[in-house]
């Protein structure tokens, strides 16, 4: 029977990539919702943008527009933080990714490291039998 020396370093960089992949997806969740969130903050400056200029244009008062102005202005800082937090978590999931890259290539050395043990015992086993058959085929001939 074929017993891989390395079965608990494999299992270990396992445990290691699942974590990994974990760490991404949470990152890449995050993310996402980030992303979402940036969205609705720039519609929300657009539509924003759109009534100031439509109240601009009717002459409202100036009490309403600098309202409108001062919301702006703080839906533009959001969007440029949000973008900030962007940027960041882009750089964090790249990163992780190259991380889980590494993981998996931990792994994969590991695996192939264990399937060509795995051949080198077949063929070990292969020869035996074919030995074994070899002499059982020269004894019966020599009886005869």
């Amino acid at each position: 029977m074929y017993v891989f020396t390395l079965e608990p370093l494999l299992t270990q960089r396992k445990h290691i990539e699942d974590a990994r992949q974990k760490e991404l997806a949470a990152i890449q969740e995050q993310f996402n919702a980030r992303t979402h969130a940036l969205q609705e903050l720039i519609g929300s400056r657009e539509r924003c943008s759109a009534k100031l200029r439509r109240i601009g244009a009717e002459g409202a008062r100036i009490a309403e527009l600098r309202l409108y102005t001062e919301y702006f202005k703080r839906l533009s800082i959001e969007a440029y933080e949000m973008q900030q937090t962007l940027d960041r978590l882009e750089e964090n999931l790249t990163a992780k990714r190259d991380e889980v890259v590494e993981a998996m290539k931990g792994r994969k050395i590991l695996e192939n490291l264990k399937e060509k043990g795995l051949q080198a015992y077949r063929e070990k086993i292969r020869k035996q039998e074919m030995k074994s058959a070899d002499e059982t085929a020269i004894s019966l001939f020599n009886r005869r």
